[in-house]
């Protein structure tokens, strides 16, 4: 922790159990399919904590882990801090602090897209997520269509009105107060980018490469081990590409880095299995 302080950071402890079904079990088998559009009725998480008992239990430590952080942040704020929170693992944070911090400057953005109303409805606590997300004062997203799929489900599920202020920006009324929704699109650095290929190990890992593989074009990807990054549909379309392209037979090397994903248990080693038998 002082080693962080020194850095302007302050972690929050959570204990390995609470980590676990908070992180792997609410945020990763719930939240992560429904924010992508997938409802597994059937799904794992259905199957094994459908029970009301259960769910009340992962409710409770969702809740609780969010205390924690509203607590952390409590500990450090000043008047006239902005509060910039992002993901979906933190949907209630926003809600918890406006209660303790009425006039504080709070965002939240979304680095997943966010489901139509059809989906989301299918969780427990729809509402309460909902409530949660809107105490902060700007929301965003990096699409239109996520965006409009967040004020479908504010007004459908919790009748709240949204409009184009007198400044143009879209807003949504909640409580007397005005929430701002922002489409902010994320890209890729290239400055950057182009920094990293000028580094000494960048060019002679480039090298090591193209020895591997003299004249021929490589292809290089990386993604992580679960079905919504759709591994094997990429392994179908370099098939198709070369079906559809035959003079490109023999001159191109596509390299596909998997990431471990054994957080997600049973989708880890089903996706395992799918790209070996595609």
């Amino acid at each position: 922790s002082a080693v962080l302080a020194e850095l302007n950071c302050y972690p929050v402890f959570i204990n390995q159990n609470t980590h676990f079904q908070f992180y792997d079990i609410f945020c990763k088998k719930n939240l992560w399919p429904i924010m992508h559009h997938i409802a597994d009725v059937y799904g794992p998480l259905n199957q094994n904590d459908i029970g009301a008992k259960a769910q009340q239990n992962l409710w409770f430590v969702y809740s609780t882990v969010h205390k924690l952080f509203r607590e952390k942040i409590l500990e450090v704020y000043h008047e006239g801090y902005l509060i910039w929170i992002h993901g979906f693992h933190l949907m209630l944070l926003p809600n918890f602090l406006r209660r303790r911090l009425p006039v504080a400057k709070i965002g939240y953005f979304f680095h997943t897209p966010f489901p139509s109303s059809e989906i989301w409805r299918t969780m427990s606590r729809r509402e309460d997520l909902l409530r949660g997300i809107l105490g902060a004062d700007q929301i965003g997203f990096h699409l239109f269509e996520y965006a409009r799929h967040f004020l479908t489900n504010v007004r459908r599920l919790l009748g709240c009105s949204y409009e184009m202020n007198a400044a143009g920006m879209m807003t949504v009324t909640v409580d007397g107060r005005e929430v701002v929704i922002t489409c902010i699109h994320v890209g890729v650095d290239l400055p950057r980018v182009d920094d990293i290929l000028k580094i000494d190990s960048t060019t002679a890992e480039m090298k090591l490469w193209k020895s591997k593989f003299p004249n021929k074009v490589i292809v290089a990807g990386i993604d992580r081990l679960e079905r919504l990054k759709g591994i094997p549909l990429k392994l179908i379309a370099i098939d198709q590409f070369l079906e559809e392209n035959s003079h490109w037979l023999g001159k191109l090397v596509f390299a596909i880095i998997g990431i471990s994903a054994g957080e997600r248990g049973q989708d880890y080693i089903q996706t395992q299995h799918d790209v070996k038998v595609t």
